[in-house]
């Protein structure tokens, strides 16, 4: 989780640099293209063993939009952010992914909103709003 955050981190404020030079899309792609040359040699042995057999085309599709929607789409929209405002101010916003999935939750999959979620999300907007304006 350290290696994670720590990696995130940096790639956050050398974006910035490489945005001087490269286009958007361009390091999104060198981005994922690094994740999963990243990720191959974790991933050889299940795939050598078959592991993709038993997949269905609804998990196919699922694992698609995933990938095309919930990561280049949010990836670009990260990498444009730090394009934009900067890599601090873009950081702050990253505080809005629970948020945005808790309303996505209890609006397209009619799920209950708790008291405890309510709260989050007044101080995760007052946070926003406290970082944004000092």
């Amino acid at each position: 989780m350290l290696g994670t955050g720590f990696s995130w981190a940096l790639f956050t404020i050398y974006a910035k640099h490489l945005l001087q030079n490269h286009s958007i899309l361009k390091l999104t792609a060198w981005s994922a293209q690094f994740g999963a040359a990243f990720m191959l040699p974790f991933a050889l042995k299940p795939l050598t063993q078959g592991a993709l057999a038993g997949i269905s085309s609804k998990a196919w599709f699922c694992l698609l939009f995933v990938s095309l929607l919930g990561n280049t789409l949010s990836h670009l929209f990260w990498i444009t952010g730090i394009f934009k405002i900067g890599p601090t101010k873009t950081t702050i916003y990253q505080t809005l992914v629970p948020l945005v999935a808790i309303f996505v939750a209890v609006m397209v999959l009619a799920e209950s909103l708790a008291l405890v979620q309510m709260v989050g999300a007044v101080l995760i907007l007052g946070g926003v709003y406290l970082t944004r304006i000092g």
